[in-house]
Order: C-alpha cells, then structure tokens, then sequence
C-alpha cells in the first residue's frame, strides 16, 4: 500500500466577520508502481465525468460559518493498470492558536457513477438537463450515517472502502467539513488539513 499525504500552511487576512472560519483543504499527487498518479481537488459545483482529463489543483480554500457544512471533492484518476484497494482519509484541521477541527467533523463518501438514459422535460429554460450519460450522483458513505461505525467488512451491497478503479477512469470522493459551533470550538481564522489516499501497488497490465 502507498500513502499520498501533504500539508500546506497559508494566512488568511482581512476576515470580514468573527463568525466565519476558512478551511483549506489540500492533496497531492502521488505514484503507483512507479508512475505518476492523477489526484485533485475540484469544487463541489463541477460534475466530474469519468473519464475527464486529470485536474491540476492541489489544494481549496473553503469557507464557512460555525454551524455549517462546506464540500469539496478529491478525485484520482487510475493509471494504465487500474487501482485497486483505493482508500481514502483525512486529517484534522489545524486553525489558529491550536485550534482544530476534529477528522470526526469531516464525512468521506465515495461517488458512484450510474448510467442514465434519456431526459424528462425540463419545460424550457437556461439549465437544460445534460442528457443521456454516465454520471457521478449517488453518494456511498465510509461510516453509517447512523452509527458512525466503518460500513467496509459489512454486508452492504455497495461499499465505499477497497475501491477499484479501471485504466484511465476517474474516481471522485465528495469530502463534507461540518465548522462545530461556538467561538471556543471554532475561534475564526483559517484552520488546514491534509488528504491521504492509499491503493495497491501492481505492475500496469
């Protein structure tokens, strides 16, 4: 198994209000069996298809209120061999004067890619739906919502952990940052963290 992890630290001035926290989010490319490893950060807003070429950003300011949710995604993109065993983690986030964000504020799902054709009338207008396709919409969990416990080992049909993923195809992880309320919980500044992917190491077939 190979660890991709790195974390960067930046200052963040200006703040336009006590109440608010910046979160940047950070990953890094890494290597299987030797060749470069496509990962990246991409907005919550971008559908990412499954077979786009490869992001370039490492990295993602996020802002948020004490009590709300920010998103991101990280997706990888397996080289010619294809990736198994794909995982992924996260770390705290690290704010001013020590400050954290617990990992345990933060949910990592794995986006699962579905197959639909044809479109419903929409009725007209500017946002046309995008028609027949393969796209990223269902989100499958690392932990029970319910419980909190790992869902990998479980029965469930479907499964975040261990993924696989075939040559030259995306796979994106939508990560939720939940800002814990109170001023001593979350004082406002700009708090960091890292993401770290894992996979299998095999020669490219």
């Amino acid at each position: 198994m190979e660890r991709v992890e790195r974390s960067i630290f930046r200052r963040v001035a200006g703040l336009p209000s006590a109440a608010w926290v910046i979160v940047l989010l950070i990953t890094t490319a890494g290597q299987a069996s030797g060749q470069a490893l496509p990962v990246w950060v991409s907005s919550s807003l971008v559908r990412v298809g499954q077979t786009d070429a490869p992001g370039t950003t490492s990295s993602i300011n996020l802002y948020s209120g004490r009590g709300e949710t920010a998103a991101s995604q990280v997706v990888v993109q397996a080289p010619a061999g294809g990736l198994t065993n794909v995982n992924l983690s996260v770390s705290a986030l690290t704010g001013p004067n020590g400050a954290t964000i617990p990992a345990s504020s933060l949910t990592l799902y794995r986006e699962y890619y579905v197959t639909v054709t044809g479109t419903t009338n929409y009725g007209g207008g500017s946002n046309p739906p995008l028609g027949s396709g393969t796209y990223a919409e269902p989100l499958i969990p690392f932990n029970d919502p319910g419980t909190g416990l790992p869902l990998c080992g479980t029965g469930a049909t479907l499964l975040a952990c261990n993924a696989a993923i075939s040559a030259g195809q995306n796979q994106p992880y939508w990560i939720e940052i939940f800002v814990p309320r109170g001023a001593t919980n979350s004082p406002p500044g700009t708090y960091t963290g890292s993401v770290s992917m894992t996979a299998d190491q095999g020669g490219p077939g």
